[in-house]
């Protein structure tokens, strides 16, 4: 029986019954509303009262009639990739997220899609109990069947629209081309802008619900959409909204329910002014225009539309640098007629936003609001040390009134240290500016001064507390010299502070973050991760030694070293915020110099090498003459073919002289695994413990541990696979430093992407792997994927540390922690006693991760998993999920180490603490 009651009606029972959790009710009054006026919203919001009922198929269906509906939704996708994913259906998750990808407005999902691709590459099957819960899953009761058919017949509906309007269209195309002659050209096309979703007004202003408000393009009469078609047209149009991340786009409809459509980026003009240039293609169905990506308060005023001729396009593509070279080619060559039409709106669109773009808007009105809101009174001085080189005076200007514009009255002297050689404008030009400004000096070094000579020169006439070296067309946040001394009031004992910093291209955009940790001493050893970025207190710097001139093109590194090797880690300062904006690219001279003569001075023993990654080197602990003993333990229960794979890899592939393995066999039952046992144990190398108990990782290899007849214990997992003879030799040596605790591996899948690179804690609501399904050879970000350094925790599927330091925290925990987290437990305890815990690249091992239990979800397991990351978060709480082995900025949500959108609370914490 059809509903009587209004579209308002069910929509307000719909809410109350998902408020009450109701879910079952709620689908259906969602589906009722739908009946009466479908929308791609409504269609997403049924598929997730669906998806909560466990009515997983029928959510499907929704999540596909919100995309058929729209063509251009990012939200169904987003849903609809991560339900197909949740039932075992890869491939077709996969087409989805890579279409989301390609939307303007899509959420960042690389990550999905890179997991999904490594997981087909790794022989990914559906577990035997996800098919058998698909196939128990409850099937639609009555009315719910009877609303999705009523949505069906909806669907039905709008594809005959759709067709008819095809068809209209396509005949309408004849008559259209007999009018379009009598269009002037850049003439006023009549038109308006109308609200059509995510929309409301409030308080006489347009006022957006999420952050894709959508509006249509009307052609007012006598235009028509019709006669437009091939035409070009300028789009002109005003946005102001505060605070706002402003990038509008136009959707052009080639295809009903926007299954096919193209989009234009609009390019900023000045003043909240925003133009587009664009060709309509053929058969235009309708024109959208999304002009924000936030939600809130806005106006939109001054909206233009001209057609333009081919002439008037071709003269602003001349404009372009890249559409001057287009133009010379298509009129020397004589080509313009085939390419013009698909290569000239390439010269004059805007990019498209990016994901750092995002992230600056996003983050640093907060940033800013919140440091100025903080910031203390400071004494605080700072001195810049500008050598000259061979710049252009325009970016020494640049330079200087980033300076000048500095906020918050900090005091600040400026060091322009020109050669001999500099030529008369150029320093005329920098002497006026003297003469403007009694904070800068200009001083001619004299003779052919090397840079260190340089640098020492100019920091010589500073009398300020700290002392840095930037490069001519380095800019700053408007906030950086108020942000550092805020940092420097609250640790003022602090010798060396840093920022997180970007580059600049050429037209002054901002672009590669670097995103750093706090300080980690054997990272910076293996790769210059600081850079210029950095500001030494006055007297560090010349306790230290000043600037030398060993080490020509490093000498900021080479410095950082001598600092920090001479003062206590607390003293080292970084803010995690990127207020440095660097000309030029990372440094890529080599790094073994700096770091050899360093470790020479404090008497380590340590012989560095090259690293494979340009300005990266190795760390390599010597064994001693007579190497350790260790004890390879390695948990197992059946799954033979595992096991045997992982001894005689490490029997016959290991080539460290001094270990035994010992295997914890916990309750195996199968005839083959007591006679595999039996022949193994027959050798002298390897010995059988025996634990019949419920399976408990951390008791297992606790049991093991205390019998173990080695000095330095490696646990290994079954399904490890050793691929690289000097595995054990790395581990084993590294770990014997005495600063050191647990030391972990690499471990690739079987395709070869990486599974473990070191643990990152609070992503993924605990801990995660960084880098996880990065490919082999991918250095990782900042080369994190190829050098060693300090992590927050590293695996127990491949972990050696020394038994009395093992011993020392009382080993794993098997109490609290019998499955997960143990591992990350066990290096947070090491931590506590100060023994650091290190990834290194350089052992490199393979992973069948968790085929012989499977992984690690549903019934009790889920019930257990939830227990013990309860219980970790609560026992370290911010050491854990504030890793100081990462940065705020970066994404918890993923472990590929992309930006994070959603971590400016985090963000404002992190400033609070410090300001």
């Amino acid at each position: 029986m059809k509903s009587t009651k209004s579209f308002s009606a069910h929509m307000e029972q719909a809410h109350t019954y998902a408020a009450a959790q109701d879910w079952e009710a709620a689908a259906h009054e969602y589906a009722n509303a739908a009946a009466i006026e479908p929308s791609a919203p409504l269609f997403v919001q049924i598929g997730h009262m669906l998806k909560e009922a466990g009515y997983l198929h029928a959510a499907v269906r929704s999540y596909r009639a919100a995309i058929y509906w729209d063509g251009t939704g990012t939200d169904a996708r987003l849903h609809l990739g991560h339900l197909l994913k949740r039932l075992g259906k890869l491939d077709q998750a996969l087409a989805i997220f890579k279409r989301l990808s390609e939307l303007p407005h899509a959420p960042y999902v690389a990550s999905e899609i890179t997991g999904l691709e490594v997981a087909k590459l790794n022989g990914y099957q559906t577990p035997t109990a996800l098919k058998k819960r698909r196939q128990q899953m409850p099937k639609l009761p009555g009315e719910l069947l009877k609303a999705e058919q009523r949505i069906r017949a909806c669907i039905s509906g709008e594809s005959a629209r759709r067709t008819k309007l095809s068809q209209s269209r396509f005949s309408s195309l004849y008559s259209a081309h007999k009018v379009r002659g009598c269009i002037r050209f850049r003439s006023a096309i009549p038109a308006s802008i109308k609200p059509v979703a995510n929309l409301i007004i409030k308080n006489n202003s347009l006022f957006a619900t999420t952050n894709n408000p959508q509006m249509m393009l009307e052609f007012l009469p006598p235009s028509k959409l019709a006669e437009m078609e091939g035409a070009w047209i300028e789009f002109t149009v005003r946005i102001e909204a505060a605070g706002k991340l402003i990038k509008p786009v136009i959707y052009i409809e080639s295809q009903p329910g926007w299954q096919r459509f193209s989009t234009i980026h609009l390019s900023p003009t000045g003043n909240g002014s925003f133009r587009a240039t664009f060709q309509l293609s053929p058969r235009t169905f309708s024109i959208r225009f999304d002009p924000l990506e936030s939600f809130g308060p806005f106006q939109v005023s001054e909206l233009s539309l001209k057609r333009l001729s081919l002439t008037s396009v071709l003269c602003r593509a001349y404009r372009v640098p890249e559409g001057l070279n287009f133009l010379k080619r298509i009129f020397t060559l004589g080509t313009g007629g085939r390419i013009v039409p698909r290569t000239l709106p390439t010269m004059i669109e805007q990019p498209a936003l990016n994901e750092y773009d995002r992230w600056i808007a996003g983050h640093d009105l907060a940033k800013q609001q919140t440091v100025v809101a903080n910031a203390a009174p400071t004494i605080c001085s700072f001195g810049w040390l500008l050598p000259l080189g061979e710049a252009d005076i325009a970016m020494v200007l640049s330079t200087i009134q980033s300076l000048k514009a500095q906020v918050g009255n900090i005091d600040w002297k400026l060091s322009i240290l020109a050669s001999s050689k500099i030529s008369h404008d150029i320093l005329h030009a920098l002497h006026r500016e003297e003469s403007l400004d009694h904070r800068i000096t200009v001083d001619v070094v004299p003779g052919n001064a090397d840079r260190g000579t340089c640098l020492n020169y100019g920091a010589n006439t500073l009398k300020t507390k700290f002392i840095g070296h930037i490069e001519p067309g380095d800019r700053f946040s408007n906030d950086m010299l108020l942000t550092f001394a805020g940092y420097l009031s609250k640790h003022k004992s602090t010798v060396l502070l840093y920022c997180d910093h970007d580059f600049l291209d050429k037209n002054g955009r901002r672009h590669s973050p670097r995103f750093k940790p706090d300080w980690n001493t054997d990272y910076a050893y293996c790769y210059d991760y600081i850079g210029r970025t950095v500001v030494f207190s006055d007297n560090a710097f010349k306790e230290a030694g000043k600037y030398s001139s060993q080490f020509p093109g490093r000498e900021d590194f080479d410095l950082v070293l001598r600092v920090t090797g001479t003062f206590s880690d607390d003293k080292i300062i970084h803010v995690p915020l990127p207020l440095w904006h660097c000309v030029g690219t990372d440094e890529v001279s080599d790094i073994v110099g700096p770091v050899t003569a360093n470790i020479r001075n404090r008497g380590l023993r340590l012989v560095v090498q090259s690293g494979t990654g340009v300005g990266t080197a190795r760390l390599v602990w010597p064994l001693p003459k007579t190497p350790p003993h260790v004890t390879v333990i390695i948990p197992t229960r059946d799954r033979i073919d595992l096991l045997r794979s992982a001894i005689d890899s490490i029997l016959t592939k290991t080539t460290y002289p001094n270990f035994d393995i010992t295997v914890v066999d916990n309750g195996s039952v199968e005839k083959g695994s007591f006679l595999y046992f039996n022949d193994i144990s027959q050798t002298s190398r390897v010995s059988i413990l025996r634990d019949e108990g419920a399976f408990n990782f951390s008791r297992l290899n606790n049991r093991a541990a205390a019998v173990a007849t080695g000095s330095v214990l490696a646990f290994i997992n079954n399904d490890i696979e050793v691929i690289e003879a000097g595995w054990l030799s790395e581990l084993v040596s590294t770990a014997l430093d005495p600063h050191v605790g647990a030391v972990g591996a690499k471990l690739l899948y079987r395709s070869g992407h990486v599974q473990h690179a070191g643990i990152v804690g609070g992503v993924g609501a605990v801990a995660g792997h960084g880098h996880k399904n990065s490919a082999f050879d991918d250095p990782g970000y900042m080369n994190r994927l190829i050098v060693q350094q300090s992590t927050t925790a590293v695996t127990a599927a491949c972990l050696v540390v020394e038994k009395r330091k093992f011993d020392s925290v009382c080993g794993f925990d098997e109490l609290n922690l019998a499955v997960a987290f143990n591992d990350v437990d066990l290096c947070l305890k090491l931590g506590q006693l100060g023994w650091r815990t290190i990834f290194t690249p350089w052992a490199v091992l393979q992973h069948h991760e968790s085929i012989s239990r499977g992984p690690d979800v549903g019934g009790e397991n889920a019930e257990r998993f939830r227990r013990e990351a309860l219980f970790i978060t609560e026992k370290w709480g911010a050491t854990l999920l504030e890793d100081r082995f990462y940065n705020p900025n970066l994404t918890r949500e993923y472990e590929d180490f992309s930006l994070g959108p959603g971590n400016r609370s985090l963000i404002r914490t992190v400033i609070n603490e410090n300001l």
